[in-house]
């Protein structure tokens, strides 16, 4: 009769542990392959504002390379307007591009506060607990310490089981919440880091165009190997920030394209209790090699 008790109590306990768990919001594989995913973007808004501060400098610097072609007043004077227009439409290009990147960046980096901070929890528990223990240090015959143990457990097993439910029905409110924002977003991104690639291909043309009027209009005598080995260097220099940056906006733009597609299979599964039919790794190794690029592009800018 007492087995037959406790084996009631086993399966009781199980039924209501499996409906709480098929009450979460999302199901185990589900929130472990969203929260890596959006782990992985963290980032992602950081690494689009450095291809943007990196191309406005190609330019930049690529004009700094030659100025003595400037000197010609007609030249200076197609120069300035040229800036003008071009700097009338990167403006508007800019305040476009800030806000796409600030609102796929805020959305993504959202996905922080969602996460549970244990160090309160267990601050918590542990000042209860610790009450209990000292209180239950004074019955005799070890009922105190069964009585802790007993209570210990129940206190940290109903926190997870209230908890779980909790965090997963937020973060699926998270995924929902991108359901225009991320396309949308991400395919203006797209276009634009499209642009500025083309643009960047150009300019590696342009720096070594400038660096070879530069070296035919000098009036010193370019034969000595010092003269080659101070010019070369601010070249190359140049060069390989265009280079870079070029590199690594083509590499933005496959990552935007595997993020987006990730992001549309987590946001379409997750209406389901399903096993995601598919891992995202291609997406990470993507993501780590823009990452990469980013801190090269960085070093280059300095």
């Amino acid at each position: 009769m007492y087995n037959l008790y406790k084996i009631i109590k086993v399966i009781a306990f199980l039924l209501i542990v499996s409906f709480i768990f098929q009450s979460c919001a999302l199901t185990n594989s589900q929130y472990k392959v969203a929260k890596q995913f959006y782990n992985s973007v963290n980032n992602f808004d950081k690494q689009c504002y450095t291809i943007k501060e990196s191309s406005s400098k190609v330019t930049y610097e690529r004009r700094r390379l030659f100025p003595i072609t400037y000197n010609n007043d007609s030249i200076m004077l197609n120069e300035l307007v040229s800036n003008y227009d071009e700097n009338v439409i990167a403006q508007y290009k800019k305040d476009s591009l800030d806000i796409a990147i600030n609102l796929i960046g805020n959305y993504f980096n959202s996905y922080i506060t969602l996460l549970p901070k244990p160090s309160e929890n267990k601050g918590t528990n542990r000042r209860v607990l610790a009450a209990i223990e000292d209180y239950s240090s004074y019955l005799p015959f070890g009922i105190g310490l069964t009585i802790y143990k007993t209570i210990y457990d129940v206190v940290n097993y109903t926190a997870r089981f209230i908890k779980i439910p909790h965090q997963r029905k937020k973060f699926k409110d998270l995924i929902g919440k991108g359901e225009k924002l991320v396309p949308e977003n991400l395919d203006y991104l797209s276009k634009e880091f499209s642009k500025i690639s083309l643009k960047l291909d150009s300019e590696k043309v342009l720096i070594k165009e400038n660096y070879l009027m530069f070296l035919h209009n000098q009036q010193v005598n370019k034969s000595p190997y010092d003269y080659y080995s101070e010019y070369n260097v601010i070249f190359l220099q140049k060069y390989n920030l265009a280079a870079l940056t070029s590199e690594m906006t083509k590499s933005m733009i496959d990552a935007i394209g595997k993020i987006n597609a990730t992001y549309l299979t987590i946001y379409n599964e997750t209406h389901y209790r399903k096993r995601f039919k598919t891992v995202f790794s291609e997406t990470n190794q993507q993501l780590l090699k823009t990452a990469r690029y980013n801190v090269s592009v960085r070093e280059a800018m300095k």
